[in-house]
């Protein structure tokens, strides 16, 4: 029983991690795009 808890637990992490990983990518992008739209 707590093997799979801990298997679900390390999944959620993993997502958890990944989702914070491509905001933080998507809002270097949004920066980027601002700057460029900016210079313009």
């Amino acid at each position: 029983m707590r093997m799979i808890t801990y298997i679900v637990n390390s999944k959620v992490v993993s997502f958890r991690s990944r989702f914070i990983f491509f905001r933080s990518l998507t809002e270097k992008n949004e920066h980027k795009s601002r700057t460029a739209i900016d210079i313009l």
